[in-house]
């Protein structure tokens, strides 16, 4: 089952299996969004679901703005996956599941040192959320122990360096309440307008503030994955290194081949 590209509109596309079921309702939105001021193109993927007035599982390219309410609340979500040292052979699911009676409470105070040295790596600034760091949060976010079943590609397995016979750990948080200040922020001061790129057309300052703590918000979500799963790891007794970390819901800025 492959996917394909099909075309809605000459700058809308859905990238999705032809199995694939797409409500009619992000379609509708996706088509809607593809007329905001400045939107070169929007590519529907196959998850593209109907969100709150916007669609949710899409990328948007802007030429000359860009419109924080379409990164949303959850500013730098995406996934972290790490290999650990607990071995498949040994696993217990009624066992392994009794360990993670507290891992969605907030870290207690031994993490502190570890916090602090973390932000300060990343120049993280913001205290306000401390104490969210470490924690799943709602929606479709998780950590969860995986498997490897089946190899295809036994050397891409070697470059990422993961092993069939230990358990990975995947990660799918992001910037909770951090995120979720910064887009109220900017709604309150600009409702759902974007933000020109230049400053001919809007305050610089607007489009700077903006971006400084969208990129700390990055940041942020980045190590809350990092505690999520040390504290994941911790719980199991077990050892582990990221070797793969993606956010999927930013402002990036790509050039036009």
């Amino acid at each position: 089952m492959g996917k394909s590209v099909q075309k809605i509109t000459e700058n809308v596309s859905l990238i999705a299996s032809t199995n694939t079921w797409i409500e009619g309702l992000a379609i509708q939105q996706l088509i809607k969004t593809s007329e905001l001021n400045g939107m070169h193109s929007v590519a529907g993927m196959p998850d593209l679901h109907p969100g709150r007035g916007y669609p949710i599982g899409a990328a948007f390219f802007t030429t000359n703005k860009i419109y924080p309410a379409l990164v949303g609340n959850d500013i730098g979500c995406g996934m972290s996956l790490w290999q650990t040292s607990a071995k498949v052979s040994k696993v217990n699911l009624d066992k392994l599941a009794k360990k993670f009676e507290h891992v969605e409470q907030p870290l207690d105070e031994s993490w502190s040192a570890m916090i602090e040295q973390r932000k300060s790596e990343k120049c993280i600034y913001n205290d306000s959320y401390d104490n969210a760091l470490g924690t799943i949060g709602g929606g479709n976010h998780f950590a969860e122990f995986q498997a490897i079943d089946q190899v295809y590609d036994p050397k891409a397995l070697e470059t990422l360096g993961l092993n069939k016979k230990h358990l990975q750990l995947l990660v799918h948080s992001g910037s909770r309440g951090l995120g979720q200040s910064i887009l109220v922020e900017h709604i309150t001061k600009h409702n759902h307008d974007g933000l020109f790129t230049d400053a001919e057309n809007n305050s610089n300052y607007d489009l700077k503030d903006y971006l400084t703590k969208h990129d700390e918000a990055v940041r942020w979500a980045e190590l809350n994955r990092e505690l999520i799963a040390k504290r994941f790891l911790e719980a199991t007794r077990s050892s582990g290194n990221c070797t793969l970390d993606i956010n999927h819901n930013l402002v990036s800025a790509k050039t036009i081949a």
